[in-house]
């Protein structure tokens, strides 16, 4: 089980998009069926905590070394938060067009024109890959690209982030 919503706050400032939206059984199948793979578990046990959530303004990363993001992107049905920012779905539909593997997940924005991805693939389930968008890559197949290995589970990666964002 991933630390409760509690320790999160407490840990890196994770700041909940709308805790008034609680993720949805049908959001996740839905993500499910589009990437073609299930969730693992202790990712799945985040979203039903937090459903996403920002970096607390004026929070630092410890160092440029380990993961640096943004936030974790909720996961909805296609639509855009009212901020602005697109959830997992929306992202993950933007690199549909070839630049992006069908079973990675938009986990999370880096802030520095990169998402972190989980896999859902046969041979890498549950790992985590830093994506980074190159504007003279756009014409590269998925299957070309080379993405940096970040975490071999999303608990791994989720201590990465809590280590690098401690007080």
């Amino acid at each position: 089980c991933v630390t409760p919503q509690r320790d999160i706050e407490d840990i890196f400032m994770l700041e909940p998009l709308d805790a008034s939206m609680p993720i949805r059984d049908e959001w996740i199948k839905d993500l499910e069926r589009r990437v073609g793979g299930r969730l693992p578990d202790d990712y799945l046990a985040f979203l039903r905590q937090s459903n996403g959530g920002w970096i607390a303004t004026g929070r630092k990363p410890r160092s440029l070394d380990g993961p640096v993001l943004q936030g974790f992107f909720p996961v909805m049905t296609g639509r855009v938060n009212t901020d602005g920012i697109g959830d997992a779905l929306s992202v993950h539909e933007t690199f549909s067009d070839g630049r992006l593997p069908p079973w990675f997940v938009p986990i999370a924005e880096t802030g520095r024109a990169a998402v972190y991805c989980l896999s859902v693939g046969a041979k890498d389930a549950g790992t985590i890959y830093d994506v980074y968008e190159d504007d003279d890559q756009d014409e590269v197949p998925f299957d070309k690209r080379e993405y940096a290995l970040v975490a071999t589970s999303f608990r791994d990666f989720y201590q990465q982030v809590s280590e690098n964002y401690a007080q």
